[in-house]
Formats: structure tokens, C-alpha cells, sequence
């Protein structure tokens, strides 16, 4: 007889999906009855990867302070025409060196084209010294900063050029603009751009600066992800994020479809593959909207992941938020509801823990980026005296919460958008302190109900000093703690909704009952006192 060896179970795709989407939903506690799955759709699309390189002249400038005495300095006009004609020497030689740079990324990997392509490649490049007005070496640079925030001149509205102050523009004899009806924009040296004050003063200073010029022709790569799938009735478009694409490219087995040289500044590269994709549809009980998981190639690579728990956690995230965003963060019975709600979900009780090595993690990062002390951190009263630390409590508290929304996203397994995430990591956050604090007015509270218990007590026992009335004074006050703590300052029931949770600071429970324990057992303390005076004061 021979043994044959068993083989291993292979999952299809539907399971595989089903079984993650099972997963998830187990962690949120939802029942697998209220999850109704679709017709599992299996579909073949298509990946498209394009490079466009374009090859141009471009020169660039380092600002040098040292220049040997035996260096060629050129002058700027001779700087300037140097530049315009190796630029077109380099551009009409440089076939060569061109064909050279595509036969090397021929042989890149497409993950290696695409971290290639984000940054400039030198195809020739040449260098010379010479002389350029101060400031000028970082108006090119600094125009490109600028050109996103404000691009225009105000002074010439990008024209460049301002209407001649002296004529208007009409006399064509005119000494100041000679008939040219307008002058060169004084603002942005006729370029257009905005240029800060401080750059104007350096060009108009008529001072020079030495600089190592660079002049080549450089290329530029700019990449393109096509990912086309068939429409299907019913069902969401699917739009790939930046992220997503790369990885589905670091999936795929793609093909070079074709290489060619559209022009002789331009060379393009186009690659393409078939990948499956595969769709499942899903609707949750009490939800219209239906979701759909995509997964595509053989790894199952998940994209376009609905945000599933914004649904399935909208009513906790609007608890937690009603907690700690209103005026009910001393309303002890919302802040029962709150804790029973985040222990009712094992995601948020985890990320709830999460909170408090977030902030040692976060102050710790604080500390280091602005070189101070982590301690000096936890004094609120030093940091309200020092902006450097006020600063770096504030960056430490947004890195909290970065962290905090990081453990949101992965125990959701990314089933959540960015948004939510974000709110209810910083409302979680926020309801720390407030699981910190017991009722605010359980002191006074405390006072006027044992001032009241011992005073009736004395009153009781000088009036009767029989054993049960002994007793009875002993037990009510017992009472009378018991309702203080359960009903009047609710601080037992809050304590026993909040140990569900398991925080602690320090080996500490959060919240700290201590003080409410004290209270009460001081209340039947001093009654006992009380009783023992009157017993020996009747003996």
C-alpha cells in the first residue's frame, strides 16, 4: 500500500477575499449575518506604464566665495553668451551621449525607471566661473518656489514692464523711456515674477557674485500608470491613489511594448501588462450603500479599500466626540456611555491604550527635533514662559496623533478614510484626560454629606443608646456612602465602566478611585469614632 501525501488546501480568490473581509468584520464585532455578499466578479485588466524623457538645455548657478587668482573669470555678458552658445553646441552634439543614457535605463527594471525618472539625469554638462549680480544666482531658484504661492508681479501684473512715469507712454521723445512707452518693471527686473524685497536690494546693490556655472543638457522623466478595467453596472469606478499604483507595478510582470525616439529631445517608453482583477461586492444590514473590495494579480493586492469602518463606527465616533467636544465632559453618565461604548469594540479599547506610549513616543521625538529637554516637555507652566517649548509640545501633540491615527488604519486593515481616522484618533486623545477626572464637586459633596451623617448620628445616639440604635447608625452610614458613591457623585459606577477598559499610568489604574475610597471609608470611620465617644460617654 502506498502512502500518498496530502495535499495542501489551495483557497480560491473568492475565499481568499472573503476570509480577510470575515476577519475584519470579526474584529468589529459585527455579526456574519448582517454581512451579505455579492456575486463575486472575476475580470481581466489592463496595466499601462509610460516614461517620457525629454532632453533640453538648462544651466544653474553656485554662488563660490573663494576664486583662485590663475581662474578664467568671465564678465556677465561674456558669462551670458557663453552660456546661449555651448548650450547649442551641447544640444546639436549630443546624439551621442543621449543614445548612450537610453541603452543604460534599457536595462532598469521597471521599479528602478521609476525612482530613475524623479530626479534630473545629466546627459553633458559643462562648468565655467565668472561674475553675475548679487542675488541674481537665486532668482531662478527662487522664482520656482515662488511661482505656486505668487507667480505674478503685483507691481507690472507679469507684464514685466511698467507704463514710463515721466510721458505716460505718448511722448515719443522722451529721455526717460526714449520713446519705448513703458520701462523694465524695477520689482521683478522685468521677469514677471514676484521677487522678495530683500533679493530687489541685492540686484539693485550693483555688487556681483562669483559663480560655478553649470550648462549641459539635462533629462527629465515624467511617468504615467494607466490601469483600465471594463465599467461594470452598479459598481464604483476604480481610481488607483499614487501609492496603490506602485505597488501594483511592483506586482505585475510587465512588458517594454515599445521604445522610441518621437523627436531628438524626446524618447518614450511604454510597458503594459493583463492582470486579473477581482471584484466582491458587499452590503451591510442597515447600510444602503453597497461596498465593493478589489483585489488585483495574483497576490491579491487590495485597492480602492472602502472605508467600511466609518459605517460600521459611526455611532461610537459620534459618542466619543459628544464626550470630550461638549460641555458633558463632567456628565458622569455620558462619560459611563463613552467607556462602555469603546469597550464594547475591541479596536478602539486597543487603540485607546494605545494613547499613552503615543505620547511618550511623540515627546520623545519632540525633544530631539527641538534639542530640549523631554521633562521640560511635562511642565505646562515652563513651556508657557518659553516659545521653543510651547512650539514643540504643540509638534509633539500633532505627532501623537499621527501615531495614534497610524494604529486606527492598521488594526482596520486601511478599511477607513484618513479623515475619520484622524478625528477619532484626536478625540480618543482628548478623552484621556477625561477618564483622569472624577466628579469635580465629589469634594463638596462629600463635606456637606458627612457634616449631615455625623451630626445626625450624635443627635440619634444622645436620644437613644440601645444597641440597635447603634447599629442602625453604623449601617447608615454605610448606606449613605454606598449612595453617595453610586448615585449622587456616580464616581463607583464610572470607575467600574472604566476598569473594563484596563488603562493604567504608571501601575495605576485610570481613573484613580483612591479619593472616592477614602471618603467613604473616612465617612464610616468617624461614625464608628462617634458611636465608641457616646458608649463611653453613656457607660
Amino acid at each position: 500500500m502506498v502512502d500518498s501525501a496530502k495535499r495542501p488546501v489551495v483557497f480560491s480568490p473568492r475565499d481568499r477575499i472573503r476570509a480577510e473581509l470575515s476577519a475584519f468584520f470579526s474584529r468589529c464585532g459585527v455579526p456574519y449575518d448582517d454581512i451579505e455578499y455579492g456575486e463575486f466578479i472575476e475580470d481581466e485588466a489592463t496595466v499601462t506604464y509610460s516614461i517620457n524623457w525629454k532632453f533640453k538645455p538648462d544651466s544653474s548657478d553656485k554662488v563660490i566665495r573663494n576664486v583662485a587668482a590663475e581662474e578664467k573669470v568671465l564678465s556677465e555678458n561674456d558669462l551670458a553668451r557663453y552660456t546661449e552658445n555651448s548650450m547649442d553646441e551641447q544640444m546639436a552634439n549630443m546624439a551621442g551621449k543621449r543614445d548612450d543614457f537610453i541603452k543604460y535605463i534599457k536595462m532598469l527594471s521597471i521599479d528602478d525607471l521609476h525612482r530613475f525618472c524623479s530626479t534630473r539625469q545629466v546627459i553633458s554638462e559643462k562648468h565655467i566661473i565668472g561674475k553675475v549680480k548679487k542675488g541674481a544666482a537665486n532668482l531662478k531658484k527662487l522664482s520656482k518656489q515662488i511661482a505656486s504661492v505668487a507667480a505674478v508681479c503685483p507691481t507690472c501684473m507679469g507684464k514685466g514692464r511698467i507704463v514710463c512715469p515721466t510721458c505716460g507712454g505718448t511722448d515719443p521723445t522722451c529721455k526717460k523711456c526714449h520713446g519705448a512707452n513703458g520701462l523694465k518693471c524695477p520689482d521683478c527686473q522685468g521677469t514677471g515674477k514676484y521677487i522678495p524685497p530683500k533679493a530687489r536690494s541685492s540686484l539693485a546693490s550693483g555688487r556681483y557674485d562669483y559663480v560655478d556655472r553649470s550648462i549641459g543638457v539635462y533629462g527629465d522623466g515624467e511617468d504615467g500608470f494607466l490601469f483600465h478595467a471594463h465599467d461594470i453596472d452598479g459598481l464604483p469606478k476604480l481610481i488607483l491613489s499614487p501609492r496603490e499604483k506602485e505597488l501594483v507595478i511592483k506586482d505585475t510582470q510587465m512588458e517594454l511594448e515599445s521604445a522610441e525616439l518621437l523627436a531628438p529631445n524626446h524618447y518614450r517608453m511604454l510597458f503594459s501588462a493583463k492582470v486579473k482583477c477581482y471584484r466582491q461586492p458587499l452590503q451591510l444590514y442597515g447600510y444602503d450603500e453597497k461596498a465593493v473590495y478589489t483585489a488585483i494579480g495574483d497576490s491579491l493586492r487590495p485597492v480602492c479599500k472602502p472605508p467600511l469602518l466609518d459605517k460600521l463606527f459611526e455611532k461610537e465616533a459620534n459618542v466619543i466626540n459628544y464626550t470630550v467636544r461638549t460641555d458633558r465632559i463632567h456628565d458622569a453618565d455620558q462619560k459611563i456611555k463613552c467607556c462602555q461604548t469603546i469597550a464594547s469594540k475591541a479596536l478602539l479599547t486597543k487603540t485607546l491604550r494605545s494613547v499613552e506610549s503615543a505620547y511618550d513616543e511623540a515627546m520623545g521625538v519632540a525633544a530631539n527635533k527641538f534639542s530640549v529637554n523631554v521633562y521640560d516637555l511635562l511642565d505646562s507652566e515652563m513651556a508657557q514662559m518659553d516659545p521653543v517649548l510651547a512650539e514643540a509640545i504643540e509638534y509633539g501633540k500633532r505627532k501623537q496623533t499621527e501615531v495614534v491615527k497610524q494604529k486606527i488604519v492598521e488594526q482596520a486593515n486601511r478599511f477607513v478614510s484618513n479623515e475619520f481616522a484622524e478625528n477619532l484618533s484626536s478625540d480618543l486623545i482628548d478623552f484621556m484626560p477625561v477618564l483622569s477626572e472624577l466628579n469635580p464637586n465629589a469634594k463638596t459633596v462629600w463635606g456637606v454629606a458627612s457634616v449631615f451623617t455625623w451630626t445626625l448620628i450624635f443627635i440619634i445616639l444622645m436620644i437613644f443608646s440601645s444597641h440597635f440604635a447603634y447599629m442602625f447608625c453604623f449601617f447608615f452610614s454605610v448606606i449613605v456612602a454606598i449612595f453617595i458613591s453610586f448615585k449622587i457623585t456616580k464616581n463607583m459606577p464610572f470607575f467600574h465602566a472604566a476598569s473594563a477598559l484596563q488603562l493604567k499610568r504608571n501601575g495605576r489604574p485610570i481613573p484613580d478611585i483612591g479619593p472616592e475610597a477614602v471618603n467613604s471609608a473616612r465617612l464610616i470611620l468617624v461614625t464608628v469614632i462617634i458611636e465608641s465617644i457616646m458608649y463611653l460617654i453613656w457607660s
